[in-house]
């Protein structure tokens, strides 16, 4: 996971300064429009970071299971469930 973690850290490390923005503009009694878009976005950087750990958490699972066609069936259906709940969480917890 070299790649994808130093691609993680440094969108984490974007995200930091987002949230770090969001407080003062809280502190600065920005407009709540304002603030709001804000958190917006920091959710869509949040949700890119889940969705790089996600797609290399998946390609883990398959590259695991590509020696014997059972292991394969196993880890396609490991990677569907986490996808699917990945989805549901997304689509039906916000």
């Amino acid at each position: 996971m070299s790649a994808t973690k130093a691609d993680a850290l440094r969108r984490l490390d974007r995200v930091a300064g987002q949230a770090r923005a969001v407080r003062n503009m809280v502190e600065e009694s920005r407009p709540s429009a304002d603030v709001l878009a804000q958190i917006h976005a920091l959710k869509g950087a949040l949700d890119a970071v889940e969705v790089l750990i996600l797609t290399d958490h998946i390609d883990a699972l398959y590259a695991a299971g590509s020696g014997a066609d059972d292991c394969v069936a196993r880890t396609a259906e490991d990677r569907l469930k986490v996808l699917r709940d990945t989805l549901r969480h997304h689509v039906g917890g916000r």
